[in-house]
């Protein structure tokens, strides 16, 4: 779990967070930003989640890709 949240911290999610949410208060009467917050959110889970679970297959070595080392952080 903690390794999910170090994904999103590392590519900056909190900032698309804050300007999606920045879109939605200056774009307001646009009813397509609000209905695609559900779908923007589950995306940004998603990338956390694969991103969580490809830096694991490469650290048991199930994987040989070292450009993960740089989503794992300290975590190698």
């Amino acid at each position: 779990m903690i390794l999910h949240e170090k994904i999103h911290i590392r590519l900056g999610h909190l900032w698309f967070y804050f300007l999606w949410d920045l879109l939605r208060c200056l774009l307001w009467p646009n009813p397509f930003l609000t209905l695609c917050t559900g779908y923007f959110r589950q995306d940004l889970e998603d990338i956390g989640n694969l991103g969580g679970a490809s830096v694991i297959l490469w650290l048991f070595g199930l994987t040989n890709k070292p450009e993960l080392s740089v989503l794992a952080g300290s975590a190698c």
